[in-house]
C-alpha cells in the first residue's frame, strides 16, 4: 500500500517539481543506494556468522562397514557417533573478529551515507544548473530581441544614408554571436536535463521547475564548518572506521603467538550384523582437552603482525592527508562563495544604472545622436549585469550545495 501511495505522490508532483522533491525521488530510485543497502545487509549477516565461533559445534556421523570375505553377519559392523568441539581459547581471535565485523558494518553505513549525499549533490547540481541555464537563456533571448531592433535601426539609417554600412554589419555580427551563445546555452540546458532525468527516472515538466531561494547574505565560518565536516562527513568517518578495524586486526594477529585450547568429545554406538547395538567394539567414547602452541612457523605470524601494524600507520597518514585536503577544499569553496557574493552585490547595485543608461543611449541612437559603439557598449553593460547576477546567484547555490555535501547534509 505504501508503494502505491509513493507512486501516486510522484505522479502528482512531477509536473510542479521543487529541489527537495527532486532529491527525494532521486534517492528513492537510485540503484547505487540500493547496492550499498544490500552490502550493508550482507555485512550484518557476516557479523552474525562470526558469533558462531563462540559456540560449540556438534556433528553426527554414521559409518557402514562390510568386511570381505564374509560368510556371517558378524563381518558387518556399523557405527553411529556424535562429536562436539568447543574452543576455549584461541588468542581472542574470535572476539576480535566479531569486533571487526561490527566495525565493518559501521564502514558500510558510512559508505551508504556517502552514496546518498553524492546522489543528493548530483541532483542539486543538475537542478540548479538547469535553473541557471534557463535564466541565462532568457537573458540571451532578450538580448537577441534588443540587437534585432538595433540592427533594424542601423539598416534603416544606412538606407537613409545617415550612417555607414559598417554599423549594420557590426550589429549583424553581434546578433550572430548572440544566436551562437543561445545555441550553446540550449545544448548545456539539454545536457543538464538529461542528467536530472537519469537521476529521477521519471518524466519531468522542466518549464515548471520551482526556483530556489538563495540567501546571498549567509555567512560561513570556516572552522565551525570544518569541525562539522570532521564530525559528519561519511568518507572521513569511513576512514576512521577502517583505522579502528585495522587496529583490531593487529590485535587479532598478535593472538597467533598465544596457545589454543579446545574441548572435544565423541560418543560411539556400534551395530553388528544382528542389529545389536553395543559400545564395546573398537573406538571408545571419549572426551579430550587439547592444548596447542605453535613454537615456529617460518616467522609467518610475526610478519603478518608487523604487516598489519604498518598498515595502521599508513591509514593514520592517509587520514591526516585527507583532513588537510578537506580543509583546503573548504577554504577554496569559501573563497569562491565570497567572490560570487561580491559579484552578485556589485551587479545588483549597477543593474538599475545599466538599464537606465541603455534606455538613454538607445533613445539617443534612435534620434541619430549617439554612435553605434555607444549603443553596443550600453547594451553590453546591461547584458553583463544581468548575466553576472544570474551566474553569481546560482554559482552561490552550487557552492553551498557542495559545502552541505561535505557536512553530510542531504537537504
Amino acid at each position: 500500500m505504501k508503494k502505491y501511495f509513493l507512486i501516486l505522490f510522484l505522479f502528482c508532483f512531477v509536473d510542479a517539481l521543487d529541489i527537495t522533491q527532486a532529491i527525494h525521488i532521486a534517492l528513492q530510485h537510485s540503484s547505487d543506494i540500493k547496492e550499498q543497502e544490500m552490502l550493508k545487509k550482507q555485512g550484518e549477516y557476516l557479523n552474525k556468522a562470526n558469533y558462531a565461533n563462540l559456540m560449540p559445534s556438534i556433528d553426527a556421523g554414521y559409518t557402514l562397514s562390510y568386511n570381505i570375505p564374509s560368510n556371517s553377519n558378524h563381518y558387518m559392523l556399523n557405527s553411529l557417533n556424535i562429536k562436539f568441539n568447543y574452543n576455549l581459547f584461541n588468542g581472542l581471535k574470535d572476539y576480535y573478529a566479531i569486533l571487526q565485523s561490527k566495525q565493518n558494518i559501521k564502514t558500510l553505513q558510512y559508505n551508504l551515507e556517502k552514496t546518498q549525499v553524492d546522489i543528493a549533490l548530483k541532483t542539486k547540481s543538475a537542478y540548479i544548473s538547469i535553473l541557471q541555464s534557463q535564466a541565462l537563456l532568457k537573458i540571451l533571448e532578450e538580448r537577441k530581441k534588443n540587437i534585432e531592433l538595433q540592427k533594424n535601426k542601423a539598416q534603416q539609417f544606412v538606407r537613409q544614408g545617415i550612417r555607414a554600412k559598417n554599423e549594420s554589419l557590426s550589429m549583424e555580427i553581434l546578433l550572430a554571436n548572440t544566436i551562437l551563445s543561445i545555441k550553446n546555452t540550449e545544448l548545456n540546458l539539454k545536457y543538464q536535463k538529461e542528467i536530472l532525468k537519469q537521476l529521477l527516472k521519471v518524466e519531468i515538466d522542466f518549464e515548471n521547475l520551482e526556483d530556489i531561494q538563495v540567501d546571498i547574505q549567509e555567512d560561513f565560518n570556516t572552522q565551525e564548518i570544518f569541525q562539522n565536516i570532521l564530525n559528519q562527513n561519511p568518507q572521513y568517518l569511513a576512514l576512521i572506521s577502517s583505522l579502528d578495524s585495522a587496529k583490531l586486526q593487529n590485535k587479532s594477529d598478535f593472538g597467533s603467538f598465544l596457545p589454543s585450547l579446545d574441548l572435544s568429545g565423541t560418543k560411539f554406538w556400534y551395530i553388528d550384523g544382528n542389529n545389536v547395538i553395543s559400545t564395546s567394539y573398537g573406538l571408545q567414547s571419549q572426551i579430550r582437552l587439547n592444548a596447542t602452541w605453535n613454537l615456529f612457523n617460518g616467522l609467518r605470524d610475526s610478519n603478518k603482525y608487523q604487516a598489519s601494524k604498518i598498515y595502521t600507520f599508513s591509514l593514520q597518514n592517509k587520514i591526516e592527508t585527507f583532513k588537510r585536503n578537506l580543509l583546503l577544499s573548504l577554504e577554496d569553496l569559501i573563497k569562491n562563495l565570497a567572490f560570487a557574493k561580491e559579484q552578485y552585490m556589485i551587479n545588483i547595485n549597477t543593474l538599475e544604472q545599466a538599464e537606465e543608461n541603455y534606455k538613454i543611449v538607445n533613445n539617443r541612437y534612435a534620434q541619430g545622436i549617439a554612435t553605434y559603439t555607444e549603443l553596443i557598449d550600453a547594451e553590453l553593460l546591461l547584458n553583463n549585469a544581468r548575466t553576472n547576477i544570474a551566474q553569481a546567484k546560482y554559482d552561490f547555490a552550487l557552492l553551498v550545495a557542495q559545502i552541505h555535501s561535505l557536512e553530510n547534509r542531504i537537504f
